[in-house]
């Protein structure tokens, strides 16, 4: 009986062959199962690699701390001290036209806005405001052929933070080298 193997993203992979060998390290020697795919990677499965000795999962533990989110002041304002033209403004590269390679064969992706809770709009019109007004985003004139929604997080505080949801639609245009890992 073949196996059906899946690629991340459900494209299934066609079998070429199965077969078992033994494989060893200078530590253990196994008896694995290896399926033989078209794809143009090895792959050495989790379960032969946890056999092997190669691949250790260790069970995680919770260790109760404090905020780590909190800073110590003054070595914050030793810092600020010590370089004051790095903590005047939020940095910006100048001068500099940043080029992605996209992908021409990749259809543009439109997502439909989502929706802001009523109670939050007021705090996001402020943040959009805000990041306008220091330059960190733009306003676009006319149509674009990407669009991706923002995403309201609210933070432990009360306050938000906004995200943008690129993984439909950044990830897939961009060659490797641009973007190595998927998001």
């Amino acid at each position: 009986m073949q196996k059906r193997l899946y690629a991340y993203g459900g494209r299934e992979l066609k079998v070429e062959d199965q077969f078992q060998i033994e494989v060893s390290t200078t530590k253990k020697k196994i008896v694995a199962d290896f399926i033989v795919v078209k794809t143009g990677h090895c792959l050495l499965d989790h379960s032969t690699a946890t056999d092997l000795g190669i691949l250790r999962v260790c069970q995680a533990e919770t260790v109760k701390t404090g905020n780590c989110n909190t800073l110590d002041d003054s070595l914050v304002g030793r810092f600020k001290a010590r370089y004051p033209s790095v903590f005047q403004e939020i940095g910006k590269l100048k001068n500099n036209q940043l080029k992605l390679h996209i992908d021409p064969s990749v259809i543009p992706v439109v997502q439909k806005v989502r929706r802001v809770p009523f109670s939050l709009k007021d705090k996001v019109t402020s943040i959009v405001n805000d990041l306008l007004e220091q330059d960190i985003i733009e306003r676009v004139q006319g149509p674009t052929a990407w669009v991706s929604p923002i995403v309201v997080a609210p933070k432990a505080s009360g306050d938000i933070r906004l995200c943008v949801d690129i993984c439909e639609g950044l990830t897939r245009p961009l060659s490797e080298r641009d973007c190595p890992y998927q998001l």
